[in-house]
């Protein structure tokens, strides 16, 4: 499973294609062998809980909430002219599930050291995803080895004498920096909670300075979230020692000194958060808002199956051959938000099902947040993931899967969880 967790964040790249082809077959390859050996029973039934609570409206409006789509003909949507969307997400659908599974048994069989091993490879794909952008940079400004990938890199929400001033973001191989944001998020989580000293703070130094230079408002966003999930741990739980509240204000000086010094990238990065946040609440002016919060409306004029059930999984893509933005574009095949697109499609019991989902997740990180550092990062990464969920629909990614696979697994458990695999003086275990 090392080499599927280790492509798990190349599956949002330029490369996703090629390392979902590797992540799925892998998966399915070790517990197939797993489950012929007897080894397949192990799953604990958190996982099962989650797997459940997440999949049963999902099917549910792929059958009944679809059915009644197609017979009804709700909205004027021709919801059998794509077949394939519903082919390829059905089985995207079982590959995640089929990869949580496969995580499962794996830290059934191996323990915490499976564990430790699996989250140092992704974090090790994290980081090659973070290199390439330093490459990018490194290319863009000096000129030093061209970078050849292309990635969609405009700035949308802001005015055009700020988008003229910014005249490169940082993507790496990321599709678009809306995918690399999230990315940047985690590699940074990771390094500050399961790294020691020099390491844990270039690492943080390096995510947080890529995460500023990719100019990314739904990256901005979760860090507001963590943010203020560090806010809370600190002042409502004092779960927060006073040797962490040192290292930020250490951490917000050096920030301070490197505003000073390049100032003038600062403030485009300033300008570009103020703008995005500020336009992404206006459905005149931002299409991200309009297909954020019209497709509820939409819903809720569909007849009552629909409302509950939704209209089966990807069909939101198909909003744009009925329904416009302001500006006369087709709505998009998603509104990057996973509330708005699983609202549309898995109806009102698949976003409470969503809702219940996250909201116990992060009750339940914020209760065991003392338990140790693996309980403290999970407690992050809810809070980040829940932002991601604002602003990037990939719910159903591999990379994303991993994260949420960490979270089920970690809060299960009600004991402390060493983490002896990334610290210098285990990393021959590895």
């Amino acid at each position: 499973m090392h080499m599927a967790v280790f492509v798990a964040p190349f599956t949002v790249t330029t490369f996703g294609g090629m390392a979902s082809l590797i992540v799925y077959p892998l998966s399915f390859y070790y517990l197939s062998l797993a489950f012929l050996r007897g080894q397949g029973s192990g799953v604990g039934k958190p996982c099962v809980y989650f797997i459940v609570l997440f999949a049963a409206p999902c099917v549910l409006s792929l059958t009944v909430g679809l059915l009644s789509a197609v017979v009804v003909g709700s909205h004027g949507i021709d919801f059998l002219a794509h077949p394939g969307l519903y082919f390829g997400r059905i089985v995207n659908f079982i590959g995640v599930i089929v990869f949580f599974l496969s995580l499962a048994v794996c830290v059934q069989r191996g323990g915490r050291v499976a564990l430790d091993r699996l989250i140092f490879y992704y974090w090790l794909g994290l980081l090659i995803v973070m290199l390439t952008a330093v490459w990018q940079y490194i290319s863009f400004h000096y000129g030093v080895v061209e970078f050849p990938f292309e990635t969609r890199a405009n700035v949308h929400g802001v005015s055009d004498d700020l988008r003229a001033e910014i005249k490169f973001r940082v993507t790496g191989i990321a599709r678009e920096p809306s995918y690399f944001a999230p990315l940047a998020v985690l590699f940074t989580l990771m390094s500050i909670h399961l790294f020691e000293k020099k390491v844990k703070y270039l690492c943080a130094l390096l995510g947080i300075t890529l995460l500023m230079l990719s100019f990314s408002g739904g990256g901005f966003l979760s860090a507001l979230f963590v943010g203020a999930a560090f806010l809370v741990a600190a002042f409502c739980r004092g779960a927060v020692s006073l040797r962490s509240v040192r290292n930020v204000f250490i951490a917000l000086a050096l920030l301070w000194g490197l505003f000073w010094t390049y100032s003038e990238q600062f403030a485009l990065v300033y300008d570009v958060a103020s703008q995005r946040l500020v336009g992404a609440a206006s459905m005149e002016t931002s299409g991200r808002a309009f297909m954020s919060w019209m497709p509820v409306v939409w819903l809720f004029q569909s007849n009552v199956i629909n409302v509950l059930f939704g209209h089966g999984l990807k069909t939101y893509s198909l909003l744009g051959t009925v329904y416009f933005l302001p500006d006369g574009t087709p709505v998009h095949v998603t509104s990057n938000n996973i509330f708005t697109d699983h609202l549309w499609e898995a109806g009102v019991v698949g976003v409470l099902s969503l809702a219940l989902m996250f909201g116990y997740l992060l009750g339940l990180a914020y209760r065991r947040y003392g338990l140790g550092k693996y309980h403290r990062l999970v407690y992050y990464l809810v809070a980040a993931v829940l932002s991601f969920g604002l602003y990037r629909g990939d719910m159903f990614s591999p990379s994303m899967w991993f994260i949420l696979f960490i979270c089920v697994w970690v809060l299960s458990s009600k004991r402390s969880i060493a983490v002896q695999g990334l610290s210098a003086g285990s990393k021959r275990d590895m």
